[in-house]
């Protein structure tokens, strides 16, 4: 199984190898860096799975660290480090994108289990991308190919009515494929990343 990269940020040679050597320790391949310039650097070249910074570096703002991290790797985790004194400014840091933060001084246990739900966290938002670019390939109409007449019209008319709020009714016999095409309108509107609700109106008391 292939090790999950971590990026490591802190102008503290000391606590930096410290930390290396303890995430090394726990099986992930570990990039450190003593600044935030080095840091962004690596990350325009190598594709990260989690950034760990300080909050306080040398002539650098962590917040701004994060900020360029996130701009190279949208939907990355970013765990702050910081002392009891900045806590405003770590929940600060989370406002502007980074996952959560670890104060100092902090234990293994702590530190894993805040990676593995940062791990976590990001693959389950890998996982809904991936899952709603299967959706958009099964059902976007720019994928669909239609032979008959019928049907082309039919896309055509599906195409004209999707991205407005008018209400539409599909009706035809069981099998004919109105709910793929409910679908396929779904997919194409401005209601795309909201849920698609099928309902059973058979089954519905009356």
């Amino acid at each position: 199984m292939e090790k999950e990269n971590i990026l490591v940020v802190d102008d503290d040679e000391g606590l930096l190898h410290l930390l290396k050597m303890r995430l090394s320790a726990m099986g992930f391949s570990v990039t450190a860096c003593t600044s935030g310039q080095e840091a962004v650097g690596e990350a325009k070249k190598t594709m990260f799975n989690l950034a760990i910074t300080d909050l306080r570096l040398r002539g650098e703002d962590g917040l701004d660290v994060t900020e360029e991290l996130l701009r190279h790797h949208p939907g990355l985790p970013v765990i702050i480090l910081t002392a009891h004194g900045s806590i405003p400014n770590a929940v600060e840091a989370m406002q502007r994108g980074a996952f959560g933060y670890l104060t100092k001084p902090f234990d293994d246990k702590e530190l894993k289990e805040t990676i593995e739900k940062a791990l976590s966290q990001q693959r389950m938002s890998q996982e809904i991308q991936r899952l709603k670019s299967l959706v958009k390939e099964l059902y976007g109409l720019e994928n669909v190919v239609a032979r008959s007449p019928a049907m082309q019209r039919l896309f055509q008319q599906i195409a004209q009515v999707a991205d407005s709020d008018a209400t539409i009714l599909l009706f035809g016999e069981t099998g004919t494929g109105k709910e793929v095409m409910a679908r396929v309108i779904h997919t194409n509107s401005r209601r795309s990343k909201g849920p698609f609700v099928a309902l059973n109106c058979a089954a519905i008391p009356e």
